[in-house]
């Protein structure tokens, strides 16, 4: 059995040696083709390669030696329009004067003094005699006008407790304006408010406010309504945009925000320097009281404007005694005439306070638009 046992082991083991072979050889082999066809693979990108090199290297040379250079692209448009005169300009002459002859008609050109219109001197005469007359009488208003300055002192105007003051000594009262639309700001009502959400306060329910210093303060709830509840809380001692927390009775948190004025009240101006404030946050204040003193008070708009209507007739008057004097409107510059407005006396408008004459310009500049396809 020994014997036996011995040949078949060595029967076994010339197999095995003979299956490894085998397997080696065939390993052997598959690297050996694999070898092969990276070679071919490798040898095939070299030459196309190659070729793409020597096919495009002329081209891409010329591009990267190419120099750009700075040139203009143009096209033509087509359209049609009208040209119009951006410089015109209106001859006119006050009202009251006879107008004699019109002596150009449109689209006629003239010369730097050319006579245009003539006119009526006596005519003339009798404006300039009526328009000193209203001078006269608006000399009058002035000198009553004149003592009419805006007042020295800014008052509360109604009873309240201010809140906040913007302008302080040295400011300007229009800058301050400009910057905070106010001066000041009174609290009419006795309140702040501040709102928080919430579905379980009612209007008339109390809560209590903590202020950031710890102190409390007892709130009203004002209205309630789609979430949004308003509580309100006294404004003596309390701040404009003051954060406050809100509890329950029990000192559950219900919310938080900041308090703003319930009732305001803007208090304004128009012209001046803040010489003094005579008032300080958180006062209560009346009607009658002074929030401000006043310097550099300008005069009151009703005076302003009647020394602007004095200069216009200032000018209507050097323009009545140009007229007196030469009887002619006379061209201003080189130019020609674009329309003739003045027909007849009874078309002029009653309510105008000038007789215009004509259009002219001195061709200087022209505008044209014109619609263009949008290819």
């Amino acid at each position: 059995m020994d014997e036996n046992a011995k040949k078949d082991d060595a029967l076994f083991e010339a197999l095995s040696r003979s299956k490894k072979r085998k397997r080696r050889r065939r390993i052997i082999t598959i690297l050996a083709v694999l070898a092969v066809a990276a070679g071919l693979a490798v040898t095939g990108v070299l030459y196309l390669r190659r070729r793409v090199t020597q096919q495009f290297a002329s081209s891409i040379g010329d591009v990267v030696s190419a120099k750009a250079s700075v040139g203009s692209i143009s096209t033509q448009v087509s359209g049609s329009g009208t040209l119009v005169n951006v410089d015109e300009e209106t001859l006119s002459v006050p009202l009251n004067v006879q107008i004699k002859e019109i002596l150009v008609s449109a689209n006629e050109t003239f010369s730097q003094g050319d006579v245009l219109v003539r006119v009526d001197t006596a005519s003339v005469m009798k404006a300039m005699s009526s328009l000193q007359q209203e001078i006269s009488d608006l000399d009058s208003d002035i000198a009553s006008a004149s003592s009419d300055k805006v007042s020295g002192s800014i008052s509360a105007g109604v009873a309240g407790r201010v809140k906040i003051l913007y302008a302080q000594k040295g400011d300007s009262v229009a800058q301050c304006m400009y910057r905070h639309g106010a001066l000041a700001v009174l609290s009419l009502d006795g309140y702040m408010a501040v709102e928080i959400n919430s579905d379980t306060l009612s209007t008339g329910d109390t809560v209590r406010v903590i202020r950031a210093d710890g102190t409390e303060l007892a709130g009203t709830v004002d209205s309630a309504a789609n979430g949004t509840v308003t509580v309100l809380v006294t404004d003596n001692g309390t701040n404009d945009a003051e954060a406050v927390e809100l509890l329950d009775a029990d000192g559950n948190v219900l919310g938080s925000g900041e308090l703003y004025i319930h009732r305001p009240l803007r208090i304004t101006g128009i012209s001046g320097t803040v010489s003094a404030v005579r008032v300080r946050e958180n006062q209560k204040v009346y009607a009658a009281s002074t929030i401000f003193s006043l310097t550099d008070t300008a005069y009151t708009a009703a005076y302003q404007t009647l020394l602007e209507e004095r200069s216009a007739m200032e000018e209507t008057m050097v323009k009545l005694m140009n007229l007196y004097s030469t009887g002619v409107v006379a061209a201003p510059y080189d130019g020609s005439v674009t329309a003739v407005l003045y027909e007849n006396e009874e078309e002029e408008a009653e309510n105008e306070e000038e007789i215009w004459l004509l259009t002219v310009s001195p061709d200087q500049q022209m505008n044209v638009t014109i619609n263009v396809d949008e290819t």
